[in-house]
């Protein structure tokens, strides 16, 4: 996973400040949840992970120069990362709700950071179902994403009932809210992927 989906960082948005969000997340379900700890740790050096990736990305290039190498040198400096660092961003996928890069783009748009942590560590059920009627609490735009599927201000809480329904493993009832959104912001491949689901438990 790119690290900076990972970290679920928008536009511009300070590094330090989004790690420190997810680390008191997951601070936070450990002293809730004790018997969850060894996975808040793991999720906590998994984000740490993520910042030290994104920090060794940006040191590979030196945007002060400007001859005719400089972009031929870029682009065999981005690969070499790449190559070195497959590893370590495959440590950033896991089986579970926002583990790929799929579930982090469509739920970092209508969750914020502490309820996909909460998501992520099977803790659905304790999101607020009040909350999850209203749009998010935060606004947050990501710029320069090859993500055409906008969804409105208004079927936000749909799509987020939706993803709950379908972390907790009631995928008619998340298909139902899918279904429900204005069919340019509509999550096709969940609901195809959700439909193969519900066929293969037939």
């Amino acid at each position: 996973m790119d690290p900076s989906i990972a970290l679920s960082r928008g536009y511009d948005e300070d590094m330090v400040v989004v790690r420190k969000q997810w680390t008191k997340a997951y601070y936070e379900i450990g002293q809730r949840h004790k018997s969850l700890r060894p996975q808040t740790e793991k999720m906590t050096n998994r984000i740490f992970l993520a910042c030290k990736l994104l920090v060794s990305q940006a040191t590979f290039y030196d945007y002060s120069r400007a001859d005719d190498c400089f972009y031929a040198e870029a682009v065999e400096r981005f690969n070499e990362f790449y190559d070195t660092t497959e590893k370590d961003r495959a440590s950033l996928d896991g089986d579970y709700p926002c583990g790929n890069e799929a579930d982090m783009l469509f739920a970092r748009r209508v969750f914020s950071i502490r309820e996909m942590a909460y998501l992520q560590l099977g803790l659905a059920a304790e999101l607020n179902p009040d909350d999850l009627r209203k749009a998010p609490p935060f606004d947050k735009i990501f710029d320069g994403e090859a993500m055409p599927k906008i969804i409105t201000t208004a079927d936000q809480p749909t799509a987020r009932r939706g993803f709950v329904n379908e972390c907790l493993g009631h995928y008619a009832e998340a298909i139902e809210c899918y279904e429900a959104i204005e069919e340019k912001g509509r999550p096709a491949d969940r609901i195809k992927h959700l439909r193969e689901k519900l066929a293969a438990q037939a």
